[in-house]
This record gives C-alpha cells, structure tokens and sequence, in this order.
C-alpha cells in the first residue's frame, strides 16, 4: 500500500496544474513529463515486483543434477536472503536434485546442502557458507598450523559471517555465530586478514598464538576521522592510497551541513584549490586560478571559460546548476591535475567537478530520511550602497540650481525627470510659491529617507522552506533509492514574488544474474518563480541613473505617490488633457500589477548495463538524455507604467489616435536545451596474490547538445479570455509623444545551435606490493566547431603520473610519521569557446531598415586553423600522516601553462571587420602555486575536536598577448607580463591647494588629465590582481554527547578592488552619488587629511575619470571572515528508545556578513566592491530523522 502511495505522490508532483497563461507554452513539455512518468511507473512497478518476492517466506523449486550456484540464485529470488561465501568455495559442491513446494527456507537449506563438504548459518537476512570443519589434532597432515580464534566488535559481541583469509593467497573462511573460525596457516609467519563490512579490516600476525581473540572497530565510529571516500572520476572509481592524480573528496557529511537550495554554494571555503569569485555580483568558481582569458558561455549563461567542467553522474551536466538538489548528492570530486582531468579531454583545463548522487544499491536495508528546515534571511541591506543623504543631495541641487545648471532643462516641458526640490525651485522663481513655502517644503524633504520608504513599504524578511524525503533499500537482486524534494520561498520584495522548485530523483539497481547489472535513474525537477517588476535600485530613465534619496512613495494616509520618471511631473500631469492614459510613475503600483512568471522543467534520464565477462573485465555501456526547457513570460498589464507609456508614446501627437492598442504586454522567452550522450567502456581489474594490481579502461563516447529559442511581445493582451492585437505593423514609423519617430518593438527573435563531440580514450594504472603505482591515460577529441584541418579537429591529450607509498616500505621504520607517500604527474587538457566557429557565422535579421528588407551580417569569418586551447600540468604531491593519524593531509605544487588560448587580435581594417579585432588562438597564460590540506584530530575522548586548515596559492600570468595598451583601467585588464585580472590605477600625487587631483606626466606633477589618458599606460601604476592569489580557510568541528558545534572561517590574501567614490559628473547629470561627499576637500589644508577632491562647476569629466581610476581607490582586499556556523543535537545519544536510527535538530548562520578582519579601512566588504548588494543573512532552524 506504501508503494502505491508514494507512486500517487510522484505523480502528483510530476504533473502540475497549469494556468491559462500556460495552457498553449508547448506539447512538447507535456509528452516530456509524460514520458518522464511513464518511466517512473515502470522503475516503480520493478521495484514493486521485486519487492514482492523478497517478501516471500516460503521457497518452491524443481532442478536436477543442477549446479548449486544456481539453485542458491533461485532461493535468494524467493526468499530475498543474501548468499556470503568465498570465491571458489562453490567448486567443491556437487549436483544438487531437488523438487520441493512451500517449503522453509530453512528445511530447503538442509535439503540442498545434505551430503555436500559446505555448511550453512542463516543470520538476520544473510546464510553464510562456508567449507564444512574437518576433525583436526592441532596441525594437518600437509604440515600447516591450525589456527582458532574469535572475532567480536568492540563491545565483546561476537561477529557472525567475518572474513578471515591468509594475506597473499585465497585461502579463507568466516566465523559462525558465536564468531570463532578455524583456519590453516602454512607456518607463523603467515598474516590473517579480517575484514567485514561496517567494520575497519585488520591484519594479523599468526606468530606462536594458536587461539586469536579479535576486536573489530566499527568504521562509523572512525568516520569523522578517516577518509576512505573513493574519488570518482566519471569513468572510474579509485581508491585514494593507489590514485596518482590531485583530487579532493567532499562527503555527504559535508554536504549535508549546509541548508541552501543549491549545491554549488556548500561547496564554498570547504576545499583548496577552488575559489569562489563573488566580485561583480556573478558567482565564478575558479580552481586553480584562471586557464583562459576570453570568456565562453554555454547555454545557461555560465562562463565556462574559467568554471571547471561539471559533471553528474559520469556525464557533462548540460543543465542549470540550481535543478541539482543538494541533498541528493553523495560525493564530490574536486579534480585538479592533468592525470585527473585529462581523462575529460579538451574540456577540462579548468578542472572538472564530478558530482555523484545517490544511488540505490543491493544488500541494503530499509531506511527513511527526512530533512525539514525553515530559513530566515534579513532584509536587504541598501545602506551598502553607500549614497548621499538628503541633507548633502539636496544643498548641492540648491548649489546647482544657482548656477543656472538646470536652466536649459527647465526651458523644455517634456525633458527629462527633474527631482522635486529643482521644480520647487522653479516655482520659486517664476513667483508660483512663495519662498517660504518653497523653504518649508525643502526642509521637509531634506528628513525624507528613499531607503526607509524601502524599508517600510517594499522590502520584508524572505522565508525560505525546505523539505526533502528519501526512501531506500534493497535485496540481493535489487536496489532502489527515491527521493522527494520541495523548496519554497517568497521574495525580499512585498507583493507576489515566490520561488518554488519540486524535485524527484530515483534510481533502481537490478542484477537479473550475477553477470549483469541494470541502472536507470530518474531525475525530474520543475521550478517556478514569480516576482514584480519593482527593483530596489529604480532608475528613472533618460540621463538619471539612480533615484534621489528623499523620494517618497506614499504619503501619510498611505495613498500611492509618482515620483519623476523618464518625464517631468509638470508635463505627464497635464500632457494630452485627458486624451492619454495615467503617464505617472507611482513605485508601489507597480508591486501589483506586473510581474515576471518563470518555469523551468528539467528530466535527466540515465540508463547503464554493466556485463561482467570475466573475474577481471567487464563491459560497460551508459546513455543519458536531459532536456531543460525554460517560459518566461513577463506580463504588464495595462496599469503599469511601462505599458502605460509605451502606449502614451505611440499615441499620435494630433489625432491621439492610439497605434499602440490597449491592454497587456506580454513579453514569452522560451528555450530548451537537449542532449544525449552514448558511451562504450571496458574495464580491466586484475590482482595477483595481494602483491600486483592492475586497473585499466579504454572508451568510446559520442554527445549532441542542442539549443533552441525564441522570443516574442504580444500587444493588446487580455488575460481573462486570452486574445491578443491581430493588427500591428512592426515595419512602420510612427510619430513618438512627447518627439520623434520610430517603430513599434516587436522583441521577436529565433536561435538555434548545435553542439557535437565524439572521444576514444584509454588508461591504466599499476600497483605493485601498495607500494608503487604508474598510471597513464590519453583521449583524443573531435568537435565540429573547430577548424577544417583534421590534426585540429581531433586533438590528443595524455597524461602520465606515479606514486610511492613510502610508508609500506619494508626499510621505512618511522613510527610518529606513519603515512608518508610520493606523487607526480605530468599531461595535457584543454579547453574550447563554443562562441567561435571554423566557420563563418551570420546573423539574420527582419528588423526595420531603409529598405524594409531582411538582411543578414558576419558576425565572425571562417577559421580554418581554429584549434582547442591546451593546458599543460605539472603536478608534484606529498600525502602525510603523523601520531597514527591524529595529523593527516597533502601538499602540492603545480605549473600550468596554458597555450594556444583564444585572445582578441588586431586585423587589417580595410578587411570590413567589425571592431577591427577577431578572436585567435594567441595568448599564452601560466600559473604556479600550491595546495595545502591539514586535518588534525586534536581531541579523541568524549569530548572531541577535529580541525581542516586548506590553503591555496595560485599565480596566473599572462605570458603572451597583443593588446597590451589600456586606454583606461576601469575594468581588471589583461598584459603580457603581468597577472591576469591585473587591476591598473592612474600614478597619485595627492590633492593640490584647491582640491584638484594631481597626477604624472612622465615624472612631473600635473592636472592636465586629458594627456593622462592619451598615454595612458605610461601614466599608470600596477597594483597587483583583483583575484585573491592567497585563499583557503579554518574549519573545526567540537563534539560532546551528541552536541556538536562546527564553524568555518575563510581568508582571502593578496589582492586588489577598486572602492567606488564620488563622481561629480553623474552625480549633476544622473542623480549617482556617493557618500565619499562628505569626504571632500573643503578648504585649504585638507588636501592633508582627505584625498575626495574638491566640488567643482561645471564638473570635468576628465578630472572626475582620472580620480575615479587612481590608485588612491584601489584597496587591498585581504581579509578573514566568519563563513558561517552549526550548532546540532542528536536527540537518539540521550532518548535511546525512540525508533528512529537518528533524530537530530539543528541551527545554521551563513552569509554573516561578518569580518574577523580585513586590511582596509573602507566600510566595502571587498568580495562585494561593486554597487550590488551584501547577501542577505540567513538563520535556519532544522530537524533531520533517519529510519
């Protein structure tokens, strides 16, 4: 009934009812989730009807002289109980005959197991086999020693069904219930290996002993000590002591300390090497610094040209990073060094990401987890913004004003926005107001504050809920792992604005035989969002930038007030004389009646069949299909302001005859990405008498990624009854209110392209004795976006690497330096732009034009030498462990030279080239750096503390390029020489006696700032990069019964920001301003204590560029922050009888906000120097319950 129910649910989740507006969006999306749920069903009805079986307690058979590997198969179908025993032991067995109906299981065992040299022992869900005990006086008749012992866990239990083998050869047996065994040994030397799952394995030495008395430690109990997570590569797994390459694994424990939505940003100060990049507002993650320098987006917006290359579940994640759902993650695998990488090929000089999820697996138990969290985030902090005040911005409109700056713009009725106090003002002096009544009203709004109208009547406190269940489980034939997600959240703006996204993931494992094993995996997200077109930095068009700062939204009754927007107040109020609809602009309206609608559908489908041929080899075969499809749909009806002035302005200025017609304006974006990836792989696993082992994988893939989009505006919407304006011209001009001509938008647009690649690929590593391992791997890759020339089109990249466990060294003998291990690898990756062709590009267009006809431009012409970026790795390693691991971790030094990178070249400018520069391959970059980890087990007893120190130092430098003047050093530029994202600043030689800033011409002092900048290079001064080149953090973990409390602090060292300031020529003409004012030079001697020059008139837009990009605003960015902190209660360590496995109830604070320290002295957090906005603090409140 269970089952049913949850089927129900699925469904129910999978098929959302839609509204009017979605009614026509696209069948295609309907057969998708169509499809999506059938293939749920079918996974649910296998899992249903294996499920079945297993509960079946009663076992019927009918063989004949049949082997008795398959009779034990037919019993575990039936029964559900697993088979343990040691390879070979069945080769012993005879002929089983036997035909029986609605038996026991345990009068069936006894039936089949009559007569034969092996017993049997049935525990919980399990019958252990073994070889049936001879009589024996001490020794056998070959001479060997008979050894006799007990196994138990570390709370003297006895341990049923654990292994014990003689090291090096296949000679082994397993304890029965009361845990003891008997084995024979060749002599005293021999070495027992005892291992059993859930438990740590041991080794030990026979010697004199002949009875062995074991304690095995439960390897939960060492989690949080000991890394035994497999890194994953995609293709592989491999364990961490035989892996050659530089790879960091991040655990479902991790993970699963942090609550937000997406799994990108718990992955933020948890490892070295990678970096998050937050200045700008746009997260980029960088591993290893940077391999490239033109950016390359792919069909989600991502640059990846500096992201690693992420891959799910072993193939390229060609979706957006918000579908995947954190807490169906398992592992992640940070990727870093050629031998690591380069099994990704031309795709992977950024690194790779390998992001595994849960999956369902065999000889499982039944387990429920729920996860519940609410989130609290404060609200937006516009105080970051640092703007003037009133009081200053008000004074300087006065200043203004008596200069005569806004005559020209009071002279024209439909000029652009004018604030209040200039019109104030104007009414003064044209004998309108009185100037006290004028004085009255300024003063008024000098204690007017934009940011608490904001606070009061737009912003509020988001709530963020998250739920998520997972359902897992499996027999001996069978697994299945489902999970159910939802995430919902309102906005930090009032009114409609939500986010919600619903996610299901499952996963069945079926082995129909021994030989073969059959996965497919499901994975359905849907997100919808809403929000209103009120933005909380209003730009109120024409020249102004930013809104004053005593504008008032409502008045105190609470009636709606129009501030200045795109038009005079005095114009829109009397404009048309009633003729032309409401042309006001009023803030809190528009929360009501517009708003943007966002859905986003996502389905991955995985399918693998892994054919065992051999002990040793096996084949793999793996496809995956995903298709993300996006509607967007941005609906303003015809009481916002930007229908209302759109129709006003196509309105005609004599007839007031509208073109435009009344009704919404309803603006679909649709895009769908779809892609499939087919692969083909063979693996070689082969170990010979514990001493050689060898490992290898050879594989054929081939993947399509396809985009498709549209774009379209619908006038006269009605969404009542869903009509839309037939009767629009797009190509005609029409005369525009208030001036001008022009055409009507139609924002219609269609693209498409197409991305294709095909791989072979092979590696393979040795491991002699666990002492030495080799590896090698290459891959050859072929694309259709590169040049005609074939050595281009297929590009071969390889790697090399080897390992010494010195530590297993027969000589080695260091007892307090316990784990001490070399690695080296050297190889090739790269990277391509899929922004650039071989071929030539052009674009299409039916816009308006002279002739009223369709025409197309070159948007690139052909590159036939187009070629792949290469990326070249030199990693040398050390892993270490001191005190039997109380101090474990790695060391790592790398070069990267980055080759053959697409860089902007000059051409010929008679060739017709727009801009005069193409992209080329020719720029050469290299980074140098190092990775540091260290884990520390400082406390061990009831009270525990564990410690994780990651340090990070890379040093990318531009090694070749051609552009290497800069005109102006706004933006962090790149020059041979130097590092890249190098941040430049005008030389600084202080203010002068009357405020002005002074620069170099050469080496003399000067203020003419126009010559500054025609030589501009000579002019300026290097500072350093704006990328951290030094980052890492301190992460600690303290636990007392049951109580734990973890928290992670993270650094950034070594590198620049340019801190924003005042700019007198925006601030006059666009309304910018900056808190800086209240720094300026005011009187003679403070040139001595300030370095904000003097307020001029008229600006200089020259003066104001040359001080907005000295070197006086460019800041250190080092810093230390408080990253965030956990606190948790595992309510099972003091209620032992409340049936759940566990029951934990936590807190969480991330994006504090909060500096331990940093080394400048402006109020600019330096990973936010721009104008956007602080994240919002987060508080959560949790509980997570296993059964």
């Amino acid at each position: 009934m269970k089952i049913f129910t949850c089927c129900g649910i699925l469904l129910r989740v999978l098929n959302p009812k839609t509204g009017p507006r979605q009614a026509g969006s696209s069948m295609l999306l309907t057969r998708t989730i169509m499809r999506m749920q059938l293939a749920i069903l079918i996974i649910l009805m296998t899992f249903m009807n294996v499920f079945s079986r297993a509960v079946a307690q009663t076992v019927s058979l009918q063989f004949n002289q049949e082997k008795l590997e398959t009779v034990l198969q037919a019993i575990s179908k039936q029964s559900g109980y697993d088979f343990n025993y040691e390879v070979g032991l069945l080769k012993t067995a005879k002929p089983v005959t036997i035909n029986i109906k609605d038996k026991t299981l345990k009068e069936t065992l006894e039936i089949c197991f009559k007569d034969q040299p092996i017993s049997f022992q049935v525990v919980a869900k399990t019958v252990t086999l073994k070889a049936a005990e001879k009589k024996s006086s001490g020794s056998s008749a070959s001479g060997d020693i008979t050894i006799r012992g007990q196994i138990m866990d570390s709370q003297g239990k006895p341990l049923s069904g654990v292994t014990v083998k003689i090291k090096g050869g296949d000679i082994g047996t397993i304890t029965d219930s009361d845990g003891k065994f008997v084995i024979d040994v060749p002599n005293d030397k021999a070495i027992l290996v005892i291992s059993s799952i859930g438990y740590l394995q041991i080794q030990q030495p026979v010697k004199d002993e002949r009875f062995i008395t074991i304690r095995l430690i439960e390897a939960t109990a060492q989690l949080k000590e000991i890394t035994v997570s497999p890194i994953q590569t995609g293709y592989e797994q491999i364990k961490p002591e035989r892996f050659v390459g530089s790879a960091t694994v991040i655990d479902s424990t991790i993970l699963q300390r942090g609550v937000s939505s997406d799994l990108i940003s718990r992955l933020d100060g948890v490892t070295n090497g990678l970096l998050f990049n937050k200045a700008g507002g746009a997260l980029k993650l960088q591993l290893r610094g940077i391999s490239t320098i033109n950016a390359s987006y792919d069909f989600n917006d991502v640059d990846i040209s500096s992201n690693p290359l992420i891959i799910l579940d072993d193939f390229p994640y060609q979706g957006d990073l918000d579908n995947i759902n954190p807490n169906d993650i398992e592992s992640v695998s940070v990727l870093k060094d050629a031998a690591a990488t380069s099994i990704w090929g031309a795709r992977a000089g950024n690194g790779v990401v390998v992001i595994t999820s849960k999956k369902g697996s065999t000889r499982s138990r039944f387990s429920v987890t729920l996860n519940s969290n609410i989130q609290i985030q404060t609200k937006p902090d516009l105080d970051y913004h640092h703007r003037m005040n009133s009081v200053d911005f008000i004074d300087v409109e006065q200043l203004l004003f008596d200069k005569g700056f806004y005559n020209s713009s009071l002279v024209s009725p439909y000029t652009f926005a004018i604030s209040p106090v200039v019109e104030l003002l104007n009414k003064e002096r044209q004998g309108i107001i009185t100037a006290a009544e004028a004085e009255h009203e300024i003063t008024r709004l000098k204690g007017v504050s934009t940011i608490d109208q904001y606070d009061k009547y737009v912003l509020r406190n988001p709530v963020r809920f998250q739920n998520y269940l997972n359902v897992s489980g499996g027999n001996s034939v069978s697994g299945y792992n489902i999970s159910l997600g939802a995430d919902n959240n309102n906005t930090a703006i009032k009114g409609p604005g939500k986010y919600a996204r619903y996610s299901v993931n499952s996963n069945v494992i079926v082995k129909p035989t021994r030989a073969l094993e059959l996965s497919a995996l499901v994975n359905y997200v849907t997100e919808n969002s809403t929000d209103n077109s009120l933005s909380t930095n209003i730009s109120p068009g024409g020249r102004r930038s930013a809104l004053y700062p005593y504008a008032e939204f409502a008045n105190k009754q609470g009636s709606h007030l129009a501030i200045p927007y795109g038009y005079r107040l005095s114009y829109v109020d009397t404009v048309g004389q009633g003729k032309l609809l409401d042309w006001h602009y009023r803030p809190l309206d528009e929360m009501g009646f517009g708003g943007n609608d966002f859905k986003r559908n996502f389905l991955r489908l995985n399918f693998s069949a892994n054919l065992k041929i051999t002990e040793w080899a096996n084949l793999d075969f793996r496809y995956q299909y995903s298709v993300q499809n996006e509607h967007n749909e941005y609906l303003r009806d015809e009481r916002t302001y930007f229908t209302r002035n759109l129709i006003n302005n196509f309105t005609n200025p004599g007839t007031f005859e509208r073109n435009v017609p009344i009704g919404g304006i309803l603006d679909q974006n649709y895009a769908e990405i779809a892609g499939h990836n087919v692969r083909l792989q063979a693996n070689f696993r082969k170990n010979w008498n514990d001493v050689h082992s060898f490992s290898a994988i050879a594989a054929a893939e081939i993947g399509q990624s396809r985009f498709d989009g549209n774009s379209n505006r619908m006038y006269g919407y009605n969404k009542d009854v869903l009509t839309v304006a037939s009767n629009i011209n797009f190509s005609q001009l029409y005369p525009n209110l208030p001036i001008g001509a022009s055409s009507i938008p139609n924002n219609m647009n269609v693209v498409g392209r197409s991305d294709k690649f095909v791989s072979v690929l092979a590696n393979a590593n040795y491991t002699y004795d666990d002492r030495y391992s080799i590896f090698a791997s290459a891959r050859r890759d072929g694309s259709n976006l590169l040049g005609v020339n074939t050595n281009n089109r297929w590009k071969p990249l390889w790697s090399i690497g080897g390992r010494w466990n010195i530590n297993n060294e027969d000589f080695y003998h260091v007892d307090w330096l316990s784990n001490l291990a070399l690695r080296a690898t050297y190889g090739y990756s790269g990277n391509v732009n899929n922004s650039i062709s071989a071929l030539s590009i052009l674009y299409y267009s039916s816009s308006l034009n002279l002739f009223n006809r369709n025409y197309a431009q070159v948007g690139s012409p052909p590159n036939p030498d187009l070629k792949w970026e290469e990326v070249r790795t030199l990693n040398l390693g050390l892993d270490f462990g001191l005190f039997k691991g109380r101090i474990s971790g790695t060391f790592e030094y790398y070069i990267k030279k980055a080759v053959d990178i697409f860089t902007t070249v000059p051409v010929d400018p008679t060739l017709g080239i727009s801009g005069n520069a193409l992209d080329r391959n020719s720029g050469n970059l290299e980074t140098k750096g190092f990775d540091l980890a260290v884990n520390t087990r400082n406390l061990t007893r009831a009270f525990r503390w564990n410690t994780t120190f990651n340090l990070s130092y890379a040093r990318p430098k531009v090694t070749r390029y051609y552009f290497n003047s800069i005109n102006t050093p706004v933006t962090p530029a790149a020059r041979e020489g130097s590092l890249i994202g190098g941040l430049y600043g005008y030389k600084w030689a202080g203010l002068d006696g009357n405020g002005d800033p002074q620069g170099y011409l050469g080496k003399s002092i000067s203020k003419d700032y126009f010559r500054i900048f025609s030589d501009s290079v000579e002019n300026q001064t290097y500072k350093g990069s704006s990328y951290p080149l030094v980052y890492g953090n301190l992460f600690n973990t303290f636990e007392f019964k049951g109580v734990e409390l973890t928290f992670n602090i993270s650094f950034k060292a070594n590198y620049y920001f340019r801190k924003p300031t005042i700019v007198y020529y925006s601030l006059y003409n666009s309304w910018a301003s900056h808190s800086d004012f209240e720094k300026r030079w005011k009187a003679p001697g403070d040139e001595k204590v300030t370095n904000v020059p003097s307020m001029p008139y008229p600006a200089n837009l020259f003066r104001d560029q040359f001080f907005q990009n000295s070197e006086v605003n460019l800041e250190r960015g080092d810093h230390i922050r408080l990253q965030d902190i956990r606190l948790s209660y595992n309510l099972k360590n003091a209620w032992k009888r409340i049936p759940f496995t566990s029951f934990q109830i936590y807190g969480y604070a991330s994006n504090l906000n909060f500096l331990i320290w940093k080394s400048t002295d402006s109020d600019y957090d330096p990973d936010f120097p721009t104008n956007t906005l602080l994240p919002l603090r987060n508080y959560s409140f949790g509980v997570r319950i296993g059964l």
